[in-house]
């Protein structure tokens, strides 16, 4: 049987309740949740998809092996809301039935799907601090009583094969097992980090260091009190070469430091090889990808000070000149700049993370040259006019 994702992305919803619309009755309050969860999967609204899972939620699967507590659910399904390419679906015929305390109930709806025909859900809800959350959400295909021997021996076939409870493709898998390792990093889970990485493998991080296995299980600890935070991947991309896949994704992190929030971007490139059977990470590579810098505010006097004809060799020369309130550059031959400030007497291009172009005084407090760093190299050019 196919991945319950790949069932998930063929259904189509249209909610039966306004999201907005004030219930009249307990079974009604219940439907507006339901209604809402399926909206929030149809939206690709990962926030508001899992804060209407209970904290212990479960997700059953239409496969035997998928069974998911909350956690490991928002870790399998997050790759496709970050794509935007989350499931939908039409449901009818909904039964909700509560406790005699009313704060339990027990549901069962049918969900119809152009592709995969009539699907059933049920589940459970539990009143919580005052509003309903998913205790347990069941995806089934209902099977007609004629069709089942063949069905159950299509199964029985594709088990003996080995193929019974293979994920949708090598992504879904690489992408799982990618998402457990990050999920595992704020908790310094080295298990799972011992369990994926290659007894082989090597890291080459975002400064240029190379690490083993061995130096990054001793350096994997738990965020430190007044720390929070997780990374989520997006965007992935897998090339199979044999027993070898090369995986790229985009890795959005969200970090917490005392209640200070911090957002970086890596783009990651990991190599995994089949070892045993089983997919191994062999090496990995990240690179920062740099925030947008922000921009001082200079006043005019000082940027009058900048303007003038600077010298590297002979005929070459970069001329710095004034318009309004901001300073452009050119070099002899080339296109002209905007200059963007960093601060006083540091400017880069417009646009740019990398490189500056910082005036140098004399010790009168004249400029007298532009220096072109970069990437800590610096190259001098004097000022000439």
């Amino acid at each position: 049987m196919r991945s319950t994702l790949a069932l998930l992305l063929c259904l189509a919803f249209v909610p039966s309740l306004g999201a907005t619309e004030t219930p009249t009755s307990p079974t009604a309050a219940v439907e507006q949740v339901l209604d809402a969860f399926h909206a929030a999967a149809a939206k690709a609204d990962e926030k508001t998809y899992f804060a209407l899972f209970a904290p212990a939620g479960v997700f059953l699967g239409t496969d035997a092996t998928e069974r998911w507590d909350k956690t490991a659910f928002q870790a399998f399904a997050h790759p496709y809301f970050a794509k935007g390419t989350a499931w939908t679906f039409l449901p009818r015929n909904r039964h909700v039935d509560l406790s005699a305390d009313g704060r339990v109930a027990w549901f069962d709806e049918l969900l119809d799907s152009a592709s995969y025909g009539e699907c059933r859900g049920s589940g459970v809800l539990e009143k919580i601090d005052g509003a309903w959350k998913v205790q347990q959400y069941n995806l089934t295909i209902p099977l007609p009583n004629d069709l089942a021997k063949d069905v159950v021996a299509q199964i029985r076939a594709a088990k003996a094969a080995g193929t019974g409870t293979a994920p949708a493709s090598v992504e879904d898998e690489l992408v799982q097992l990618t998402q457990r390792r990050m999920d595992a990093v704020g908790l310094g889970d080295k298990a799972v980090w011992d369990e994926i990485l290659a007894e082989d493998f090597t890291l080459t991080d975002e400064e240029g260091a190379i690490s083993t296995k061995a130096e990054i299980l001793d350096q994997l600890r738990p965020l430190p009190a007044g720390y929070s935070g997780q990374i989520r991947v997006a965007e992935p991309k897998v090339h199979v070469h044999g027993d070898v896949a090369v995986l790229t994704h985009l890795d959005r992190e969200d970090e917490k430091v005392f209640d200070q929030a911090l957002y970086s971007e890596y783009r990651t490139t990991d190599t995994f090889q089949k070892r045993d059977g089983k997919w191994r990470l062999i090496a990995s590579q990240v690179l920062v990808i740099p925030r947008p810098r922000k921009v001082a505010s200079v006043d005019g006097t000082t940027l009058d000070a900048y303007v003038g004809r600077y010298q590297l060799a002979p005929g070459v020369l970069y001329e710095v000149t004034r318009e309004g309130d901001t300073l452009f550059g050119q070099r002899t031959g080339r296109a002209k700049e905007e200059l963007s400030a960093a601060s006083a007497d540091t400017f880069f291009r417009k646009g740019t993370t990398r490189g500056e172009k910082v005036f140098a005084r004399d010790p009168s407090g004249k400029v007298t040259e532009l220096i072109d760093r970069r990437d800590n190299n610096d190259l001098v050019w004097k000022r000439v006019e």
